[in-house]
């Protein structure tokens, strides 16, 4: 009777654990908390324990913008690939990308493009926006590459501008890159590096793929990905602290992967983590803090 009692217990937690996997933790997280005001923490696409947290900057150069995000922002002035979270140091900011309708040879200045706030989804693994002019712009990760997804109004000309002078700093932004440099791949792909001092002095490495031919407009650590009147582009990009090579490796995570398939990989990861800790009989607003918090 105590052997059969013992398996039965056994098998209670056993279909207990599985229930527990098997639940969307997930949805209870709010990346939006703590955006506001000096809460410094962003609503970047992350994967947990993971390199990249490709996501917006709404502002940088003050201490405000530690994070790059701030909640009643309106405009953005692009999505870079790295972010601190619930920090107070600018820090990080690297690789900005902008997706942009446009013609001609001429990369546009850098500034703050206004975007629909009512479009913004946020949560584990995955960040979307709709900025003015109708380009919505998706973003999932794996633990060491973004995965970007920009769709265009119908017949325009698509264009990505790169910036790798931008970063989150504090009134540093025209001196804190030191050195960089980047090279052509092929027509789908480039890769590069910088060198940069700001609360710390570090170099970062980068490889960005395409699943569609670019022509490269312009040069220098400002220039744009030229894709004609392609409708919907995706970009894969990696970065890596050691050299170009390794943001390759790193690379392989998702090349190859279409981007429902690592965001989905990116919620799992989540929710494994999350799943950890169930708290039944729990409010919605208590419910959401928890999981958020373990989030954070």
């Amino acid at each position: 009777m105590t052997k059969m009692l013992q398996l039965s217990t056994f098998a209670m937690a056993v279909l207990a654990a599985a229930t527990v996997a098997a639940g969307d933790f997930a949805r209870f997280v709010d990346p939006r908390i703590g955006t506001d005001g000096t809460g410094h923490t962003t609503v970047a696409a992350a994967y947990p324990f993971g390199m990249v947290q490709p996501g917006p900057d709404t502002g940088t150069e003050s201490w405000d913008c530690a994070s790059g995000y701030r909640n009643g922002d309106t405009k953005l002035f692009g999505f870079s690939q790295d972010h601190l979270n619930g920090t107070g140091v600018p820090e990080l900011g690297d690789l900005l990308l902008l997706p942009y309708a446009g013609t001609g040879d001429e990369v546009p200045p850098r500034a703050a493009v206004p975007f629909d706030k009512q479009s913004e989804v946020a949560s584990p693994g995955y960040y979307a926006v709709t900025l003015r002019g109708g380009i919505r712009c998706e973003a999932t990760v794996s633990q060491r590459a973004a995965v970007w997804r920009f769709t265009y109004p119908e017949g325009v000309a698509a264009h990505v501008a790169v910036d790798m002078q931008w970063g989150l700093v504090w009134e540093k932004m025209d001196e804190h890159v030191l050195d960089s440099g980047w090279t052509s791949q092929g027509p789908r792909a480039i890769s590069g590096w910088a060198q940069t001092r700001s609360w710390t002095e570090r170099q970062w490495n980068f490889a960005l793929e395409t699943d569609a031919e670019f022509k490269i407009v312009g040069e220098g650590r400002r220039f744009a990905l030229d894709f004609g009147k392609t409708r919907t582009v995706t970009l894969r990009v990696a970065l890596s602290t050691t050299d170009e090579d390794g943001a390759r490796r790193n690379l392989a995570e998702v090349r190859g992967r279409s981007f429902e398939k690592v965001a989905a990989a990116a919620r799992a990861a989540w929710n494994e983590y999350l799943s950890r800790i169930e708290i039944p009989g729990a409010d919605a607003a208590a419910t959401t803090n928890l999981y958020t918090a373990l989030y954070h």
